[in-house]
């Protein structure tokens, strides 16, 4: 069939720009951001193996941001955060369609319950300033680079079947948040 030429009909629009501040080191510990991150990647720290680190872990995610670092931002213009997270901070390892076996798919801090509870209120937050959040998939299930923000420092398991797990996580941090007013995306 020919294709018929038809000029687009669209409507632009004057938006505000973004002004945006990055949450790195909140949910996935980062060396380079926070002093609760070790020398050891997420995964060689598993439940039972360290349970000194998962607890301040959850101190960390509990008391690191507040509602003051909220209105600190607000009031020097920001209007946008990007919230990294990993998929461990979603789903359990066995939850995941396709999980692989090594390191990189086991599970790790702070677990889904505690990181989940933390989305929820930063929206809440965000919502309340008039401030939209992106959320950056940071670490893929399995680890799409090897580097410690992907769960497994040394370890790229990312394969053909981690797409499914890959939206499987997605899938559900859309049932729990996305809904809410202040999500504006989501980062793969």
């Amino acid at each position: 069939a020919e294709l018929e030429s038809k000029p687009a009909v669209f409507a632009v629009e004057e938006v505000e720009p973004l002004r945006g501040a990055n949450l790195g080191g909140w949910l996935i510990p980062e060396k380079d951001f926070t002093t609760v991150a070790s020398r050891a990647s997420l995964c060689e720290l598993p439940r039972g193996s360290n349970a000194s680190f998962w607890q301040r872990m959850e101190a960390h995610i509990d008391g690191w941001i507040g509602e003051e670092h909220f209105d600190w931002m607000v009031g020097k213009g920001i209007n946008a955060v990007r919230l990294p997270l990993g998929w461990w901070d979603v789903l359990r390892p066995h939850e995941l369609p396709n999980p692989g076996s090594g390191a990189a798919w086991g599970e790790m801090a702070p677990g889904p319950a505690p990181a989940l509870r933390a989305i929820r209120r930063l929206l809440d937050w965000a919502e309340a300033r008039g401030v939209v959040v992106l959320l950056d998939l940071h670490g893929a299930p399995g680890g799409q680079n090897g580097k410690e923000h992907s769960g497994c420092a040394g370890r790229a398991e990312w394969h053909r079947y981690s797409i499914d797990n890959s939206l499987a996580v997605l899938r559900r941090l859309m049932d729990e948040v996305g809904e809410h007013p202040a999500l504006w995306g989501v980062e793969l």
